[in-house]
C-alpha cells in the first residue's frame, strides 16, 4: 500500500512512536478531509475524542524536526520519480487578517492589488509527467524579524532574519541541493522579479546547473564571436543582445516540441552581468542567452540565461516548459491536500503542515487513483 510504504520510510526519523502515529493520522486527514484542511476540520472528520488537541500539539507545539523528514522526502522522490529538474517557484499565499505567521501587506499580481499574505518559495521535483514539492522556505518580512514579541509568539528560531525574494530562493535551493547530495539536476526558475546578484552568484558559486528566466533589462556582456561588433565596454541589456542577434533565429529543433509551434529561438554566448565583481572566479565563465520569439514577429517573448552551454537549445527550452507544469501542480496541491490551509501563528507549525501536505501530494501522485481506494 502506497501510504504504508511512504510513511514507513519518511517518518522513520521520528524517534517516538506517538509522533509517527500522529504523522500518519494527520497525513490521512489531509488526504480524506473534505474542504479546508485545518486541524479543526481534520479532527472533526476523524471523529475521535481528543484528537484535535493531540494534532494541534503535534503540529504547533511538538519538538519534532521537519528537516530530517524533508531530507527523506527529497531522497525518496529523487529515487522513485527520477525528476528531470528542480523547479523553484515563489508563491504568494493570501490570508484573511494579519495574525498568521509572517503575514504582511504584499502586492498580488493575479489580483492586481495589495493583499495580506505570506510569501513562500517552493522547490519541486519535476518530470515530464508530474511534479511534487520537496521543500519550502518562508520569507519572513522585516516587521516580523524586528518585532521580538511576534518572534516569540510564533516560536521563530534565532537564526531567522530578513531576506529578499532572491536570497530566500537561493537558500531554498541550496538546502535541497545539500539534501540530495549535490546539484545533480538542473535548476529551473523564473527570476525576473529577483535581484540578479542575490540570486545568480550564490547558485553559480555552488556549481548549480542553472536555467533562469531573466528580465529584458538584465545587463550582460556579449562574448559570442558572431557578434564581435557588439563586444564593447559596458553592459548591453538582454533584449538588445537578442535583437542584435536576430539574424541567427531558427526554428526549434531536437526531440519533441520545446516551446509552442511557430516559435523561433536565438542563442548568444554571454558572460555574467557587467558591473558584477569581476574578481570572482566565475565572472568569466560561459553562459548562454536564449531568446524565444513568435515566428514572423520582432517581439521577444521569453529570455532565458543558462549555464547549460553544452546542451542543445531545444533540450534547454524543454526544461523551461516545466515552469508551467509547476503552476498546475501547485494548484493541485492546494486543492487536494490543502497546503495553504494552515492558519496558525506558529512558525514551526507552518513548516510541519506544508511538509506533511507535500507528502500527502506525493501519496496521491504515486497512487494515481482516488486515495480512498488506496487505503480502504
Amino acid at each position: 500500500m502506497v501510504l504504508d510504504r511512504v510513511c514507513d520510510e519518511l517518518f522513520a526519523t521520528l524517534t517516538r512512536r506517538d509522533q509517527r502515529l500522529r504523522a500518519r493520522q494527520y497525513l490521512r486527514g489531509l488526504l480524506d478531509t473534505p474542504g479546508r484542511k485545518t486541524i479543526r476540520n481534520i479532527a472533526a472528520f476523524a471523529d475521535a475524542p481528543g484528537i484535535d488537541q493531540r494534532l494541534h500539539h503535534f503540529i504547533s507545539d511538538s519538538t519534532w524536526d521537519w528537516e530530517p523528514v524533508r531530507t527523506a522526502l527529497t531522497r525518496y522522490v529523487a529515487r522513485t520519480m527520477e525528476p528531470e529538474a528542480w523547479v523553484i517557484r515563489p508563491v504568494l499565499i493570501p490570508k484573511a487578517g494579519r495574525q498568521a505567521v509572517a503575514v504582511s501587506r504584499r502586492f498580488c499580481p493575479t489580483r492586481g492589488k495589495a493583499v495580506n499574505g505570506q510569501q513562500a518559495v517552493g522547490v519541486l521535483a519535476v518530470s515530464e509527467t508530474a511534479g511534487t514539492p520537496v521543500s519550502w522556505r518562508l520569507q519572513v518580512p522585516r516587521e516580523w524579524v524586528e518585532d521580538a514579541h511576534r518572534r516569540a509568539r510564533a516560536g521563530m528560531p534565532e537564526g531567522i532574519g530578513g531576506e529578499s525574494l532572491g536570497e530566500c530562493t537561493t537558500q531554498a535551493l541550496l538546502r535541497v541541493s545539500a539534501r540530495a547530495g549535490g546539484p545533480d539536476r538542473p535548476v529551473v526558475l523564473d527570476g525576473r522579479d529577483m535581484e540578479s546578484a542575490q540570486l545568480l552568484w550564490p547558485l553559480y558559486a555552488a556549481e548549480v546547473p542553472l536555467l533562469v528566466r531573466v528580465s529584458a533589462t538584465l545587463p550582460l556582456r556579449v562574448k559570442d564571436p558572431a557578434l564581435a561588433g557588439h563586444r564593447i565596454p559596458g553592459p548591453l541589456s538582454a533584449r538588445r543582445i537578442a535583437e542584435a542577434a536576430r539574424f541567427r533565429r531558427r526554428p526549434v529543433g531536437g526531440p519533441g516540441p520545446a516551446v509552442e509551434r511557430g516559435h523561433l529561438i536565438t542563442t548568444v554566448d554571454v558572460q555574467w552581468p557587467a558591473g558584477a565583481d569581476q574578481r570572482h572566479p566565475g565572472a568569466a565563465a560561459p553562459l548562454r542567452l536564449i531568446a524565444v520569439s513568435p515566428a514572423g514577429e520582432n517581439v521577444c517573448e521569453e529570455l532565458w540565461l543558462t549555464t547549460l552551454t553544452t546542451v542543445s537549445a531545444a533540450t534547454v527550452l524543454k526544461l523551461a516548459t516545466l515552469v508551467r507544469r509547476v503552476d498546475r501542480d501547485l494548484e493541485s496541491v492546494s486543492r487536494n491536500v490543502g497546503i495553504w490551509d494552515f492558519s496558525g501563528r506558529s512558525f514551526p507549525g507552518w513548516h510541519r503542515h506544508v511538509t506533511l501536505a507535500s507528502i500527502a501530494h506525493l501519496v496521491r501522485l504515486l497512487a494515481r487513483t482516488d486515495y480512498r481506494s488506496v487505503h480502504a
